[in-house]
């Protein structure tokens, strides 16, 4: 019977209602250059521009030239975070005399679903791996 049963359950269950009342987990990764004309068009939603320091729309040159400064530039960190396989915002951290300055905004599709906190919170957890405290 022991074995009959686990043919039947995958023991995966919990983590399956958790995500369903939930949402699914988000995780973080660290942008590359596939993600430039996502994070553009994201950017460029209205809300997003709404919420921004500033909100005019950005021509895909310029914000190509700063993404490839963004990624070529060690000391900033920019995340792509993901619910499951799809990409739901960016984290960008900037280095400042006293810290760093988090950047934050998802995606249209990503909003309303409860992935701002849990993107924050997974970006802080990618900084404490990596040593920043």
């Amino acid at each position: 019977m022991g074995r009959a049963g686990r043919r039947l359950v995958d023991g995966k269950g919990a983590a399956r209602v958790a995500e369903r009342l939930l949402g699914p987990a988000v995780s973080v990764r660290p942008a590359g250059a596939d993600d430039c004309r996502r994070v553009w068009e994201w950017r460029n939603d209205p809300h997003v521009r709404a919420m921004s320091l500033s909100d005019a729309e950005i021509p895909f040159e310029t914000h190509r030239a700063w993404f490839d400064r963004a990624l070529a530039d060690p000391e900033r960190i920019l995340l792509i975070g993901e619910a499951g396989a799809t990409p739901v915002g960016v984290v960008r951290f900037d280095p400042t005399p006293r810290g760093l300055r988090v950047s934050i905004f998802l995606s249209p599709a990503g909003r309303g679903r409860g992935h701002g906190a849990r993107l924050l919170l997974a970006a802080e957890q990618f900084l404490r791996a990596r040593g920043f405290s």
